[in-house]
C-alpha cells in the first residue's frame, strides 16, 4: 500500500506512511487496528493512541533507533503544542487507509 498522508504541525510537515511493518509495530503498542478504530468511533481514542499511530507512520523515519523512541515524546509534545485536534485528520485518515483501502470514499470508476 502506497498512501502518504501529509501533516503539519506548525512549520514542520511530516508524511506519513502505514506499511505492514509499521501497523505491526502500532499493534504491538495499542492492540489491534479494529480495537483502535471501536475506541475512536466510541469517543474512546487517548492522546497516546493518536501520537502512536502517527509516529510510526513517519516515512522520514527510515531506520528505528534508540533515537527514534527517544524522540517520539517530543513529536507528542508537539502535538500538544498545536493541539491534538490538527493530528486528528490525519490519525483518521490512516485508519481509513488501513481498513478500507488508499481509496475509500472514492466513486468507483
Amino acid at each position: 500500500m502506497k498512501t502518504d498522508i501529509v501533516l503539519t504541525l506548525g512549520q514542520h510537515e511530516f508524511t506519513l506512511r502505514p506499511t505492514f511493518e509499521r501497523m505491526n509495530a502500532i499493534e504491538e503498542e495499542l492492540g489491534s487496528a479494529f480495537s483502535i478504530v471501536d475506541r475512536a468511533t466510541q469517543g474512546q481514542v487517548t492522546v497516546n493512541d493518536v501520537v502512536t499511530v502517527l509516529w510510526h507512520c513517519i516515512q522520514q523515519w527510515h531506520v528505528r533507533s534508540e533515537a527514534f523512541v527517544k524522540y517520539k515524546d517530543a513529536f507528542g509534545e508537539l502535538i500538544m503544542e498545536h493541539g491534538v485536534a490538527t493530528a486528528t485528520p490525519a490519525f483518521r485518515a490512516l485508519l481509513t487507509a488501513v481498513l478500507a483501502g488508499p481509496n475509500a470514499g472514492e466513486a468507483p470508476q
